[in-house]
């Protein structure tokens, strides 16, 4: 054989490989929303998310899962849905106004696409536009619901804290052997943080339904007295780059904070009133 052959053969082998063990971890593996063990439930603030809040009396917030994890085959685990019974109206009103505050320093991208339908064909479904436009926010801002006691600065945002979260994984039906941590933090000192503090910050304050993977979509309660953390900068993957990811709001019934931050931590200012 030739040698040259016989190293291109090895290389093919080896991105095979590499190909083959990536699906086999995405096909085995879960996609993790809210678990009743976490610290918060992160969701996104978009204009037409505020829109909708302020006309409702119940409002529904969706669990939103940074894009730079992975999207696995197996199904989910964990509660996709928070609902703020009676959410009152200085509430809403503070996150609009937080969120045109933001707006003044990181422009609204929209992304315009074709709508597109799917009708039988011939061979299988068939992609048809109808011919509509439809526009999307794409830079929405990162919120991070939690208890009104968590100290932001003296523990991390970002890391869920649950150290039952393998039991609660297996609990939406999921094989032991193959349950994995999402972490939003992705080093191993932030890891090693969130197991060594677990038993030191509470689970996020909410009634669950019953853990069952037949109640994913099923809303989990919030606690009249949670706060919203709002980070300034969209791209959760920077959450621990104080570069990058340097402010933030703490919104509550009590009135709206900002944070900056130092190190890994954020350190409180002086309230003041928003514009």
């Amino acid at each position: 054989m030739n040698p040259g052959n016989f190293a291109m053969n090895r290389s093919y082998f080896w991105i095979f490989l590499l190909i083959h063990l990536a699906g086999k971890h995405s096909a085995g593996a879960h996609n993790t929303y809210f678990l009743p063990g976490d610290a918060f439930f992160h969701t996104v603030l978009t204009e037409e998310t505020l829109n909708r809040i302020e006309e409702e009396k119940n409002p529904i917030f969706n669990y939103s899962r940074p894009e730079f994890l992975d999207n696995s085959l197996c199904g989910y685990a964990g509660f996709s849905k928070l609902e703020f019974r009676n959410m009152p109206i200085e509430l809403k009103q503070r996150l609009r106004q937080v969120y045109d505050e933001l707006r003044e320093d990181v422009p609204k991208r929209i992304e315009i696409r074709d709508e597109i339908i799917y009708k039988q064909g011939e061979f299988g479904d068939i992609a048809v536009k109808t011919g509509n436009q439809l526009t999307r926010e794409v830079n929405g801002f990162s919120v991070f619901v939690v208890n009104d006691t968590f100290l932001s600065t003296r523990f991390v945002l970002g890391l869920k804290y649950n150290e039952d979260w393998g039991e609660q994984v297996t609990a939406f039906g999921h094989d032991r052997n193959h349950v994995h941590l999402e972490s939003f933090i992705q080093t191993p000192e932030a890891i090693a943080e969130d197991w060594r503090d677990s038993k030191l910050v509470a689970p996020l304050s909410t009634e669950c339904p019953v853990v069952s993977n037949k109640n994913i979509s099923v809303p989990v309660l919030a606690s009249p007295s949670c706060k919203f953390m709002v980070l300034k900068h969209p791209d959760v993957q920077e959450l621990a780059d104080a570069d990058k990811n340097n402010s933030m709001y703490e919104i509550s019934t009590a009135g709206v904070t900002r944070y900056i931050k130092k190190g890994k931590h954020w350190v409180r200012q002086k309230p003041r009133r928003l514009r």
